[in-house]
C-alpha cells in the first residue's frame, strides 16, 4: 500500500517536530555544560591562586579541575553545534 502524498508530508512534520525538540534539549544540555565547565574552571583558577605553590596537592587542584572543566566546555560546545 503506498503512502499518499498527504501522508508522507504529515509524517515528515511529526519528524521534524521531533527532531526540533531533539536539537533543543541537546542545545540546552551543551550550554547547561559550557557554564558548569566554566565555573569549574573559574574555582580551580582562584583556589590554585590562594593556594602557597610548593606541594602536590597544588599541582592536582592545578591540573585536575582545568581538565575537567575544559572537557566540559569542548562537549557543550560539541552539543551546541551538532
Amino acid at each position: 500500500m503506498e503512502n499518499t502524498p498527504t501522508q508522507v508530508l504529515a509524517s515528515e512534520e511529526n519528524l521534524s517536530e521531533v527532531n526540533v525538540d531533539e536539537i533543543s534539549a541537546r542545545t540546552k544540555k551543551g550550554f547547561s555544560l559550557i557554564g558548569f565547565g566554566a565555573l569549574v574552571l573559574l574555582a580551580g583558577c582562584i583556589v590554585t591562586m590562594l593556594m602557597p605553590s610548593s606541594n602536590f596537592l597544588y599541582e592536582v587542584i592545578l591540573y585536575v579541575p582545568t581538565s575537567v572543566g575544559a572537557c566540559m566546555v569542548i562537549y557543550g560546545m560539541y552539543c551546541v553545534m551538532e
